[in-house]
């Protein structure tokens, strides 16, 4: 099944993850992501990382296991 199959609009497809405080400085804008998902098993979709926040996250789930995140956004090719 492909994603446009799935999803009625996907020209401006963005997913929102976030990067590990030590990984943040081994990636840029503009390269190339693999999306995988736990809903759609074996399935590998291809995207590019279009954002990376220039601070860290105060999430709920960074702070209870104190690791630092930064909130990244992937388009889908």
């Amino acid at each position: 099944m492909r994603l446009k199959e799935l999803l009625k609009d996907v020209d401006d497809l963005e997913i929102s993850t976030s990067i590990k405080e030590y990984d943040v400085n081994t990636v840029k804008v503009g390269m190339p992501a693999v999306i995988r998902t736990d809903a759609i098993e074996d399935v590998e979709f291809d995207g590019t990382l279009s954002e990376v926040s220039p601070t860290a996250s105060k999430s709920t789930a960074a702070m209870a296991t104190g690791s630092v995140l930064f909130d990244a956004k992937i388009s889908v090719d």
